[in-house]
């Protein structure tokens, strides 16, 4: 009777173990729309522009090839406050087959700061620890990440052609 008892307890055990969770399958849901004004880009960049089209618009130097992407230096002349961030800034452009896959940009200052200004345009992060936050939008993924004295805002097209 004690086995029985034991057996019993092991499979309603087991059986909860293995039941959906309603509400780790909301938060999944939620974690998902995260992001609804996705940016497809950055600025006037845009997700799989060719490299010999933005060398017509921009001066791009090659810093060299990591992984499977090209990475170019590049200064963006006109920035229009996307992400809190003005004026000229230097970004670093990554290709994949010849096409924008992604933007990296290296900022000093508050990481709180920058921090709320990405919140208040794409919503809360869908993870976020003291000094790192990842948004996951529908074309993009965007990442802010402190390793001082820098930050690190990384906007990733979610299409790897």
């Amino acid at each position: 009777m004690k086995n029985v008892k034991f057996l019993a307890a092991g499979l309603l055990g087991l059986a909860f173990l293995c039941w959906p969770c309603p509400g780790i399958h909301a938060a999944e849901g939620r974690h998902l729309a995260q992001m609804s004004r996705d940016p497809g880009g950055f600025e006037e960049l845009i997700w799989n522009e060719t490299l010999p089209s933005l060398q017509k618009k921009y001066v791009l130097e090659y810093l060299g090839k990591e992984a499977a992407g090209q990475h170019y230096a590049a200064i963006l002349p006109n920035t229009k406050n996307e992400l809190g961030i003005k004026g000229p800034i230097a970004a670093e452009l990554v290709f994949y087959s010849q096409k924008l896959k992604a933007v990296i940009i290296y900022m000093s200052g508050s990481f709180s700061h920058r921090y709320e200004t990405v919140k208040d345009l794409y919503g809360a992060p869908a993870i976020k620890g003291d000094a790192y936050a990842y948004w996951e939008g529908p074309q993009s993924y965007i990442s802010l990440s402190q390793e001082d004295p820098y930050i690190t805002l990384r906007l990733t097209s979610r299409k790897m052609e």
